[in-house]
């Protein structure tokens, strides 16, 4: 039985809800920092691995 895809939805729906509760209690330039930063990070993986 192939355990990854539950362990990953379990992952996720948890830091969903990590997530959630924590989101009030970030600072605002953290909130519009993050984004930025992982789709720079996103970008700069496309184009190592391209």
């Amino acid at each position: 039985m192939l355990i990854g895809p539950y362990v990953n939805g379990s992952a996720v729906i948890i830091g969903g809800l990590i997530g959630a509760m924590a989101g009030g209690k970030l600072p605002e330039r953290v909130k519009t920092a993050l984004p930025m930063t992982f789709g720079l990070c996103s970008v700069g993986l496309g184009i190592t691995w391209y």
